[in-house]
């Protein structure tokens, strides 16, 4: 059985691919093209943000659109440097 797909279904898969491979790049690497990207753990992104650790839990729980950018690997939260700095540009 042959399927065929639309430019737009390529589209969708190249992207959703895209995106699986730069969260699971170290934290220093990124894709040609790309902004720097930096995964950051809690502790980290709170330093990133300049606020405190504290700060960020009431956030997370607070400001749904600081949760989106939550993402989960395992049982581990990170958020990823250019997110946030997209996040404090539409804040501002």
């Amino acid at each position: 059985m042959e399927m065929k797909l639309s430019t737009e279904d390529y589209d969708e898969i190249a992207d959703r691919l895209f995106e699986r491979i730069a969260t699971r790049l170290p934290p220093t690497i990124g894709l040609v093209g790309q902004r720097n990207r930096k995964r950051l753990n809690l502790k980290q992104a709170a330093e990133y943000l300049n606020i405190s650790d504290t700060t960020l839990y009431r956030w997370r729980e607070t400001k749904p659109k600081l949760k989106r950018l939550e993402h989960l690997d395992g049982a581990n939260s990170y958020f990823l440097s250019d997110e946030l700095d997209d996040y404090l540009e539409q804040s501002n």
